[in-house]
């Protein structure tokens, strides 16, 4: 592989986890006039479903699959890639992008909500790539792409376990990725600073996250799947 591969987007399939809204809406509407299929993961099926009805309006030859799923559930992970697997054959990207966030002190933390940040941000992370990346070294194409975050490249008061699974991403990006050299898939991770999106709505954080930059900082969804 060389430096300047690039991933198999324009005519590919991609899976997004997260599309129903944020970033992972705007990585599906940017990449629907590139990819032939997008298989769209998300927990809320009405969403999908309007997602989907709006990118085939604007592209009636994308193929659009709507799978929802809960990702802190390995059951359901399993379900899922059974079934984009008989709807949509093999994946040519994945778009690690759903994640979830948790502001509390630790000794305050709700452990259920705790639960839920970890299985979301690292189990469900690592099933997809090992569920899919087989099939794309022995293609000898594809492309993981991994939405970090830069809690996992600093110190983040009062979320501890949203900043440790931020961590974990950035880690296993880069081993990911020093294991695929020379196959020819694609590794990159991305991590954005404070992002406009229904996150820290979420996350029980209100107004943002404690400390954060102001508003003059963020960037916008759009921005950052594009730049992505």
């Amino acid at each position: 592989m060389t430096e300047n591969a690039r991933p198999p987007i324009d005519g590919g399939t991609v899976l997004i986890t997260g599309a129903s809204a944020g970033i992972g809406r705007e990585f599906a509407l940017q990449l629907a006039p590139r990819a032939r299929m997008l298989i769209l993961l998300a927990r809320r099926a009405g969403r999908l479903d309007e997602l989907r009805t709006s990118l085939l309006a604007r592209h009636p030859q994308l193929r659009v699959v709507t799978l929802p799923v809960d990702l802190a559930d390995e059951k359901d992970v399993d379900r899922v890639l059974t079934e984009a697997g008989e709807q949509a054959g093999t994946v040519d990207v994945l778009v690690n992008n759903a994640g979830v966030g948790q502001q509390a002190l630790a000794d305050q933390a709700d452990w259920a909500r705790v639960r839920n940040v970890l299985c979301t941000n690292v189990l469900a992370v690592a099933h997809l790539t090992t569920a899919v990346v087989p099939a794309m070294v022995k293609r000898g194409r594809g492309g993981v792409l991994n939405m970090g975050s830069g809690a996992g490249l600093t110190v983040m008061p009062a979320a501890a376990a949203y900043s440790a699974s931020k961590y974990f991403m950035d880690g296993f990006s880069e081993a990911l990725r020093a294991d695929l050299t020379g196959t020819g898939v694609v590794v990159s991770q991305v991590c954005p600073g404070p992002v406009d999106s229904e996150f820290d709505q979420v996350a029980g954080s209100g107004g943002g996250m404690t400390g954060g930059p102001p508003q003059f900082l963020r960037v916008s969804a759009a921005q950052c799947a594009r730049e992505a």
